[in-house]
């Protein structure tokens, strides 16, 4: 184990490091290229994503729809309160 230390430092004599100055192009080269494409692929999903919505509009838009959450219910319905009495209550969905 000593003797695979003892070569690796030996080694690590033998390697040509970067200057302070290439150092700092090549951080800036490397941030520029990861910047670059987060905006491609951000404009990329904006585009892909309006697309599929746009599609997905033009092929199925309803007249009406049915925003309330609740089932739609056309006959009335009978409701007792907490002191007995018996309501009929009937609704009509909430369309846009």
């Amino acid at each position: 184990m000593a003797n695979f230390f003892k070569e690796s430092m030996a080694e690590l004599e033998h390697v040509v490091w970067p200057t302070h100055i290439e150092t700092k192009t090549f951080f800036k080269v490397v941030v520029s290229i990861i910047v670059a494409m987060t905006i491609f692929t951000y404009l990329l999903t904006l585009i892909f994503s309006n697309s599929l919505f746009g599609l997905r509009n033009w092929i199925h838009t309803p007249g009406s729809a049915d925003l309330s959450g609740s089932p739609v219910v056309e006959q009335p319905i009978n409701v007792t309160t907490e002191s007995g009495q018996t309501l009929e209550v009937s609704a009509e969905p909430v369309t846009q």
